[in-house]
């Protein structure tokens, strides 16, 4: 192997040589002129013009900065945050497509405050597991006297609470109980009966019970902006539903890229907003000069 030294020296003879050339005349063009009194034009070298960046992109939703603004992605996540902000508890966020993981959470859950029409809030996201928070259900319907059987409760004879129901029955013909609620004790009287004997007559009680598949809920309370804490000012607007399939896209594959007409038609419905909340996702809209 040649040494770095002999390396050295055969790359000095060739600059040398290269000189040498330059300095006295070396090679001549075909029309006579030498090559070292020859002018060579600049060599232009074309580069080409950076494409535009727009696309949706899957973000991780603690990665939303503060200040943040975002558009919701239909009417059902819309429903779902307006419930929450009237209701004083949680709300249901019922499984479009089947039951859902546990360990997922609402997107809401991932910022420390959210701003919804003209109030702040503090977002949590809970899970109730399958049949964990079923609802109950009484319906009475008229019966004949000669069918009344079995278990039958009279009206005279119910406590003050048991009278509350009965007085839903006759006027409603159904009670319903459970859910986020707690079951009154006086439910249950109801629920083992078969019949209600009343003044005005009798009435058949048929008990209903649902069973709610896996889901999340969210709970919004008030709340200051505090120090330290990430606002995320959610808009009271969702995406049309021709803007949808993009964003399915984007959710399910991470970035879909958007032509010019489709870039101008999300700026249209995204305006001064950045982000896009399904229930479980957020999705950045980017469109900007690629640096």
């Amino acid at each position: 192997m040649p040494s770095r030294r002999a390396l050295l020296s055969t790359v000095g003879l060739g600059v040398t040589a290269a000189l040498g050339g330059c300095l006295f005349g070396g090679d001549s063009a075909d029309d006579g002129t030498p090559t070292a009194n020859r002018t060579t034009a600049p060599t232009t070298r074309l580069t080409a013009e950076p494409e535009p960046v727009q696309q949706l992109q899957r973000v991780d939703p603690v990665a939303v900065p503060d200040g943040a603004s975002a558009v919701l992605a239909n009417e059902r996540v819309r429903t779902l945050v307006s419930d929450a902000a009237a209701t004083d508890g949680r709300v249901d966020y019922l499984p479009e497509d089947g039951p859902v993981d546990e360990d997922d959470r609402l997107v809401f859950d991932a910022f420390d405050r959210i701003r919804f029409r003209g109030e702040t809030y503090d977002p949590t996201s809970s899970y109730a597991r399958f049949g964990e928070e079923a609802t109950y259900s009484v319906e009475a319907t008229v019966a004949a006297e000669s069918e009344a059987s079995g278990e039958v409760l009279v009206y005279a004879n119910l406590t003050d609470a048991e009278h509350e129901i009965a007085d839903q029955l006759l006027a409603e013909g159904s009670y319903t109980t459970g859910g986020h609620a707690d079951v009154p004790d006086a439910f249950f009287t109801f629920r083992s009966a078969d019949y209600l004997r009343t003044d005005g007559g009798v009435y058949r009680l048929r008990t209903l019970v649902g069973d709610n598949m896996g889901h999340h809920m969210l709970t919004l309370r008030a709340a200051g902006v505090g120090q330290n804490s990430t606002l995320v000012r959610i808009q009271d607007r969702v995406l049309s539903a021709d803007r949808r399939e993009p964003l399915r896209t984007a959710v399910e594959q991470g970035t879909v890229d958007l032509g010019d007409e489709e870039t101008e038609r999300f700026r249209e419905v995204f305006g001064e907003a950045r982000f896009v909340c399904t229930g479980y996702a957020v999705v950045e809209f980017v469109s900007d000069e690629a640096g």
